[in-house]
């Protein structure tokens, strides 16, 4: 939950990088999330052969309220399908043509590249299954 908005253009939330670089080559974002000026979020992900491969979720936030949010890439009838869930509703999906798995990851619980969003992160699960 974001406990204060910030007036930066992005504020980081959390970065999960397979190179430990902040952008824009593949495998530099697996995801990253942030919160915008606007309140909403901004997530970026290797998607398509893209490295910085980023959408903006139109859910607009509000302050002191928990946020339930998936990014998933799930293969569904021999496709692999990236997906951003915001309180279980889909706001974003897409077939991934270039799946990659990752690891070792770094996870930066925001980053050292964008000012920290002030809030609160819990029940975070990190889960690779082998389909």
């Amino acid at each position: 939950k974001v406990t204060k908005f910030g007036t930066d253009d992005y504020q980081s939330v959390i970065h999960l990088s397979a190179t430990g670089v902040n952008c824009c080559n593949v495998g530099d974002r697996v995801p990253a999330v942030w919160i915008t000026k606007d309140k909403k979020f901004h997530i970026a992900a290797h998607v398509n052969g893209i490295g910085n491969y980023g959408k903006e979720v139109p859910t607009v936030l509000e302050e002191n309220k928990w946020i339930l949010v998936e990014i998933s890439q799930t293969l569904v009838d021999g496709k692999y399908i990236y997906e951003i869930l915001v309180n279980e509703e889909s706001v974003h999906k897409i077939e991934n043509t270039t799946p990659q798995v990752w690891g070792p990851v770094k996870v930066f619980a925001a980053d050292d590249w964008y000012p920290s969003v002030e809030g609160q992160i819990k029940n975070l699960m990190i889960e690779t299954k082998n389909e």
